[in-house]
């Protein structure tokens, strides 16, 4: 038997479903032209991709196991035991991910049915996916890859994972996934660690430069509200029919609002108590422009949100140190200050920010974490077209609406937040948005009067 025919019949006793796709698309295999295997400088083998333009190489074209290792090293967290792969190729960077002990699963997703099909002509997959912490996905669609990459969240602990993304292997993902590419880059935007990517030196030049400018720690605000009610003002569309009601709110409400709707609020005479703000980019601006300069109300900003917004705000800057950012860590425990699970979004900072404040009950405004009558944030025109990058869920009144990974991944860790903290009420006045397991469901109308 050759290596391909071993490597077939390993997958039709284990990957079943693997099998049969491969047997599917073999038919097609002669007119596959993108890829072709390779001797790296150091004997290894390696891929050789050309993507209708240029030639470029999967792995290394001197030492591919070097590169790997250098590649794990980068990507490695000490203790996260859940690792979600983007890419697989020839799998040196899979071996080197298993030598880790502490690596309790690794799911690995393989887009290009060509690199795989040279896979199996080149390597022994099974030495590789017998491993019984692998769990290998060969995706042909988003439909596909929406139904395992739930599954798996779903599985696993939120704060227990980490995504690592193979950017030559997301780059070889063919034009016909490119839904699939783009939401892939979406997810690394929103990666909350950003290590080791070209993001990284952006957030440290903030991280650096905030520092130094901040005011005091939000951790001295920790405890200071204690079963005072706090009101979440997010962007989700829904936040348009309630921002008339937000005014009629007794005065000693805490208000926390995100960043987005700011200026929504001051115009329409509701002055947040607190504006949150985590976006590291400079576009971030645009919403807090000359807010400051009328207005004294606090900023609660990530340690890594644009150093722009942090150095022209003049009232009182509160700095939070974030979990799973080195710098961050590092600097929290030089200074003996709490860490906090900030989740990914401006809309989750605000949410662990008021849970750390001591607040309850806890009210969502605005926060949809859907795409609500097709809108994508309240008072702004986008609108949702295209469904397929999207994925369905449900409101609180069982009908059927969409969102995307990103925000169902916020929607998992604010259901994360919500059980670690039973003692706290936690209700949401979106009825239309996705529904957020672990709250009570109510009109604002219902809340002002109970308030």
């Amino acid at each position: 038997m050759t290596l391909c025919d071993c490597n077939l019949q390993y997958l039709k006793n284990a990957y079943k479903e693997i099998y049969n796709l491969i047997m599917k698309i073999g038919k097609n295999e002669s007119v596959m032209n993108s890829v072709t295997v390779e001797k790296a400088k150091n004997g290894d083998l390696t891929l050789k991709y050309y993507d209708g333009s240029n030639f470029y190489y999967i792995h290394s074209n001197y030492n591919p196991r070097k590169e790997a290792e250098k590649f794990i090293g980068q990507n490695i967290i000490n203790d996260i035991e859940y690792y979600i792969v983007f890419g697989f190729g020839l799998g040196y960077h899979v071996v080197e991910l298993l030598k880790y002990e502490f690596v309790k699963n690794v799911f690995v997703f393989e887009f290009n049915n060509e690199i795989f099909l040279n896979a199996l002509k080149t390597i022994k997959i099974a030495s590789i996916l017998e491993d019984e912490r692998v769990h290998f996905f060969l995706i042909e669609n988003i439909e596909v890859f929406n139904r395992c990459l739930q599954n798996i969240l779903n599985r696993i602990p939120i704060d227990n994972y980490k995504i690592i993304y193979h950017e030559p292997l997301i780059r070889s993902i063919p034009p016909k996934m490119k839904n699939i590419r783009d939401l892939l880059l979406e997810f690394k935007i929103l990666d909350s660690t950003f290590n080791n990517n070209e993001n990284y030196n952006i957030l440290k030049d903030n991280f650096e430069s905030n520092i130094l400018t901040y005011d005091k720690p939000i951790n001295e605000l920790f405890n200071c509200y204690r079963n005072v009610p706090a009101i979440i003002i997010a962007a989700g569309p829904s936040l348009e029919e309630n921002i008339e009601k937000i005014r009629k709110l007794r005065s000693d409400i805490i208000v926390i609002a995100v960043s987005r709707v700011s200026k929504n609020l001051l115009q329409n005479g509701i002055i947040p108590d607190y504006i949150a703000v985590s976006d590291p980019f400079p576009i971030v601006q645009e919403h807090l422009t000359n807010i400051s300069s009328k207005f004294n109300i606090p900023l609660v900003a990530l340690s890594t949100a644009y150093k722009g917004v942090i150095n022209e705000w003049s009232s009182t800057k509160y700095l939070a140190f974030q979990k799973n950012f080195n710098l961050a860590e590092e600097y929290a425990k030089g200074n003996s200050l709490e860490t906090l699970e900030v989740g990914g979004s401006v809309s989750t900072l605000a949410v662990e920010v008021a849970i750390k404040f001591g607040c309850n009950p806890i009210i969502f405004v605005g926060l949809d974490l859907a795409f609500t009558g097709n809108k994508v944030h309240a008072f702004e025109g986008s609108v949702i077209h295209n469904y397929n990058n999207l994925i369905e869920t449900t409101n609180y009144l069982g009908e059927k609406i969409y969102t995307n990974h990103s925000l169902n991944i916020f929607r998992r860790g604010i259901e994360r937040k919500i059980e670690n903290n039973k003692h706290i009420t936690f209700i949401n006045t979106s009825l239309r948005g996705a529904k957020i397991e672990g709250t009570i469901p109510m009109h604002l109308d219902e809340i002002i009067k109970l308030l």
